[in-house]
């Protein structure tokens, strides 16, 4: 018999998170003729790599060894390979509670065929106030905001988390798009033609599994810059999600990206040392909401900057390679007149590896 769920993980050089997300759903906790599986797209690993990953679980799981192919390539392998009836979307750094699955499966025998969970930001022991205002804010995600049992677009159909309903997926080419690679959009533009225009994803907060994934202020900024990179890359692959996320067309957004990055220069460098300085310390102290609230209106024009430095990159080298869009976020940074001040993006820096979901 082919199990209930297939767990969809992309996985790369992530060896050890993979590891405790496994240990973690070896402890599900599940009501009575519910099974799953475990799906791992090995994103850049070999065969020898995966000969190497634990075997012995309460469910079966099935390593798929993949050249470089970006995330969508590895969750369509997955997906390829599983066998559920719903297809269940994790990261590689989640840590899912006992009652997870049982959640999600719950959920979806209620009707409910996109389901997401939730995973907000783990507390470190050395909480920064910046890891606090990215925590609470919508910085990243925005959890906090969320209703439990409420419906929501497709824009919050996040994949650290998320389960869809197999037959959802019946008339999707990919069902993700190779083209968004290596990384970002590849989910809120799946889910785009999933659910179009509905209002279909269920939050269910009862599918709880924390997100230990900790952003420096260097990797968060970089993300900004290859969601900029990335976003000419969603234009190509579908220009209607990329509209509905934008409200404008990809000429329409570089324009106003060019006009943006011209302009403030003087007031965003003192931005960027303000918010530098501000979250840098540690949190021991309890952060007030209006704190944060202050921080994260004050980061927001920095945020678009990032941005438009990646986008404006991208359209400066239509041709680039997907491999080194990484690589350019980082570069668009350091060749900014405000980013460039700060030193993870001087002359001296080297390039991080953001990229990561």
């Amino acid at each position: 018999m082919h199990p209930d769920i297939s767990v969809i993980v992309p996985s790369r050089g992530r060896i050890a998170q993979l590891g405790t997300l496994l240990d973690c759903l070896a402890r599900q906790e599940l009501p009575g003729g519910v099974t799953f599986e475990v799906v791992v797209g090995l994103d850049g690993h070999s065969q020898a790599d995966a000969d190497q990953l634990p075997a012995r679980f309460p469910f079966p799981v099935t390593y798929l060894p993949l050249a470089p192919v970006g995330i969508s390539a590895a969750k369509n392998a997955a997906v390829a390979a599983a066998r559920g009836d719903v297809l269940l979307f994790v990261n590689d750094d989640i840590e899912p509670e006992p009652g997870f699955i049982a959640a999600h499966a719950a959920a979806q025998a209620a009707g409910h065929a996109v389901v997401l969970g939730a995973s907000p930001f783990v507390r470190w022991n050395d909480q920064t106030v910046f890891d606090e205002v990215v925590a609470r804010t919508r910085m990243i995600f925005f959890y906090g905001e969320l209703q439990n049992r409420a419906e929501y677009g497709f824009r919050y159909a996040w994949n650290l988390n998320l389960a869809v309903r197999r037959e959802r997926l019946s008339k999707l080419s990919g069902p993700f798009s190779d083209g968004l690679r290596p990384v970002f959009y590849d989910d809120v533009e799946f889910a785009h033609r999933v659910v179009g225009d509905e209002t279909a994803v269920y939050y269910c907060a009862d599918a709880y599994a924390p997100h230990r994934h900790r952003y420096t202020f260097r990797d968060y900024f970089e993300r900004e810059a290859l969601l900029g990179v990335m976003s000419t890359a969603l234009a190509e692959v579908n220009p209607a999600c990329h509209r509905a996320i934008f409200g404008a067309s990809p000429a329409d957004l570089l324009a106003a990206a060019r006009t943006g990055l011209a302009v403030d220069v003087p007031d965003q460098r003192r931005a960027l040392a303000t918010f530098s300085q501000a979250t840098s310390e540690y949190w021991h102290w309890a952060l007030p909401p209006e704190y944060s609230d202050t921080l994260y209106a004050l980061h927001l024009p920095l945020k678009r900057r990032a941005f438009r430095s990646g986008l404006v990159s991208a359209a400066n080298n239509p041709k680039h390679p997907w491999t080194q869009r990484i690589a350019m976020a980082h570069d668009a940074l350091r060749n900014d007149p405000v980013f460039t001040t700060h030193a993870h993006w001087s002359a001296q820096s080297t390039r991080s590896t953001v990229g990561a979901a």
